[in-house]
Formats: C-alpha cells, structure tokens, sequence
C-alpha cells in the first residue's frame, strides 16, 4: 500500500473557520472511497503566492491504499475541495516523498 496526504486548512483566507461539520464531511469522503482515513489536528502553514503571505491552521486527512488510480483520485478530491473551500491551492503529499500544490483553478 501506499500513503497520501492531503492538508485542508480549516480557516478561509479571511480567518474565519469552517464549520467542523465540513471537514468531517471530507474525511468521511476519503473513507468512503479507500476505506479509511486518518485526521490529524494543528499543523500551522505559510506560504507566499503573488507576494501574498498566506498562513493557515491546517488538519492532515490520510489515507494508505492500493488502488492504482489513487493519485489522480487524491488529486481531484484535493482540486474539489479547494474549489469548495475557496482555496487558491491545495497541498498533497504522496508516496515516495513527493509533493504537489494543486492549484483549484486548473483542470
């Protein structure tokens, strides 16, 4: 199996948080389509796009499965979610120890 991460920040871009009851809606997604996941609680983000400094309290929603198509399936839930949560971007982690910043504005 592998795992895939991806961080879901739990405040909008103008600070005000997401109703939990979103962010477990996400995680259930994640479980219905690989069986399980895993949320883990308070990683702090920054970063800077277009000169911007963007900081964000984050939680991570993981998952480890077999699934050959896994990585163009994270990646559309990641571009999704983003979309939903008015994101710029997304960041996700995959195996091997590689990373992408999925950007919600591309298909």
């Amino acid at each position: 199996m592998k795992e895939y991460t991806i961080l879901v920040p739990l405040f909008d871009n103008t600070g005000f948080a997401y109703p939990n009851d979103t962010i477990n809606r996400l995680r259930l997604e994640l479980v219905e389509a690989f069986g399980g996941c895993t949320r883990q609680d308070g990683l702090i983000g920054a970063w800077m796009d277009e000169g911007i400094l963007y900081e964000d309290i984050n939680c991570s929603l993981t998952i480890a499965t077999a699934r050959r198509d896994a990585p163009s399936v994270i990646i559309a839930f990641a571009r999704r979610w983003g979309t939903e949560l008015s994101q710029l971007a997304m960041y996700v982690r995959l195996p091997g120890g590689k990373a992408v910043i999925v950007r919600t504005n591309e298909e």
